[in-house]
């Protein structure tokens, strides 16, 4: 007598091999774009190399240094000693959002030297008054605390190392308003003085807009 045999050995049922994955559907539509996020501060900056600066009233650099052996390049500077400064004069430009604040960056190198490794201290003294008419006077003088920065001299002859310093006002400054800036290499009030001479080669205004 002949029957079908449904069931495996041990009594179960078998399971069949999975079926291939069919194709797969359409994209559906893209969504809607998102808001636009803010826009990011902008910054720009007004750099004032050592012929645009004066010392004492003398709008000469004096100093060139001499970079490479064949002295192929040359940046103009102020030698600065402690209790020594410089000076700019310009006028806040149209595009200055005046709800921020600005940044006052001093650049400046030393050269080789057999001194020692010590500090430099660089403070900062400023005025901004509106353009016209009003009064430029020692009273609107506001004054910055020196900031100490650790230097040393190059380590080659006709190098030079760079260095940079920087202040962020917070005073009351406008578009179009006469500005006086004035950096002072004074002696630290905290470790030893660098004892040589620092080169002011930058004085630079950065500011939002």
């Amino acid at each position: 007598m002949y029957h079908y045999n449904c069931f495996s050995c041990d009594g179960r049922k078998k399971q069949g091999p999975t079926g291939s994955t069919g194709p797969t559907g359409a994209m559906g539509p893209t969504g809607s774009t998102g808001p636009t996020g803010p826009t990011g501060a902008i910054f720009s900056s007004l750099v004032f190399n050592a012929q645009m600066v004066n010392q004492g009233g003398s709008g000469t650099p004096n100093t060139n240094q001499l970079i490479g052996s064949d002295n192929a390049f040359t940046i103009r500077s102020y030698s600065l000693n402690s209790g020594e400064n410089v000076t700019v004069t310009f006028n806040i430009p149209q595009d200055f959002i005046s709800s921020t604040q600005p940044t006052v960056i001093i650049h400046f190198d030393t050269q080789n030297s057999t001194q020692p490794s010590n500090n430099v201290e660089i403070s900062l003294s400023v005025i901004f008054v509106p353009a016209a008419g009003a009064n430029i006077n020692i009273s609107g003088v506001v004054n910055y605390a020196g900031i100490i920065v650790p230097v040393s001299p190059a380590p080659v002859v006709n190098s030079f190392n760079h260095y940079s310093v920087s202040f962020t006002l917070n005073q009351t400054i406008a578009a179009g308003d006469f500005a006086l800036i004035s950096t002072f290499r004074i002696a630290p009030t905290s470790g030893t003085n660098f004892n040589d001479h620092i080169f002011l080669t930058i004085i630079e205004f950065r500011y939002t807009n």
